[in-house]
């Protein structure tokens, strides 16, 4: 899938607020690391499910980058370098507009 297909396939995705969870079972890696935030205190998770591992909980605002998507959730990996899971909904991207 060509970069620029694929960061607004994961655009789109965190900017439909009524997104709905699919049965997509393929991850599927980005070529470059897209930069998001998050939108409320969320959980990283060790796997792509709400029952897996806590791995880290971010607080609201804080950045972090996507370098692969399956279904609604994200991974992600931390600044504090930490890899995980986070629902996609827990999220908000800030897309630079030009003049």
């Amino acid at each position: 899938m060509h970069f620029a297909t694929q960061s607004q396939a994961i655009i789109e995705m965190i900017k439909n607020t009524a997104r709905k969870l699919t049965t997509q079972s393929t991850i599927y890696s980005l070529k470059a690391s897209i930069t998001i935030h998050a939108q409320k205190n969320s959980p990283i998770l060790a796997e792509p499910a709400n029952t897996a591992m806590l791995i880290e909980k971010l607080q609201k605002d804080t950045t972090f980058t996507t370098n692969a998507y399956l279904a609604n959730w994200l991974r992600v990996q931390t600044q504090s370098g930490q890899i995980g899971w986070i629902d996609s909904s827990h999220t908000r991207i800030s897309i630079p507009t030009s003049n």
